[in-house]
């Protein structure tokens, strides 16, 4: 019976087109508002279940450098009690003083937009 409800499931998700690359800021600025704030939360959670798996699995080796800087943006994010609109604020002021940047992918300009807000702190 398990298996009949997660087939169910499935099979609408392999008619999606895979998609590849992440979506630049140009891309992201066509968005409906909600969509936006989605794709930016969706980046932040991302970094906190990085920053979750590294603290529950001691067996797993110590994080990188560039992992260290995305689990301490993590812990802002929750540490500041982040909404998904609060995130797209910091990311839109962002994209609105960097027009230069709007070519770059969303997981770039969303990690620059935080480490201007947070910091990385030193490990």
């Amino acid at each position: 019976m398990k298996m009949a409800i997660v087939a169910t499931l499935l099979v609408p998700l392999l008619a999606l087109p895979l998609i590849t690359e992440a979506l630049t800021g140009n891309e992201v600025r066509k968005l409906p508002e909600n969509s936006r704030a989605f794709y930016v939360g969706a980046v932040v959670d991302t970094w906190i279940m990085l920053r979750d798996l590294h603290q529950n699995k001691p067996s797993l080796s110590q994080p990188s450098p560039a992992d260290t800087a995305l689990i301490n943006l993590a812990g802002c994010a929750l540490e500041r009690r982040m909404t998904y609109d609060q995130g797209l604020a910091i990311v839109e002021k962002y994209m609105a003083d960097n027009p230069g940047d709007w070519g770059y992918e969303m997981p770039f300009i969303v990690w620059r937009a935080f480490h201007l807000i947070c910091g990385v702190k030193k490990p």
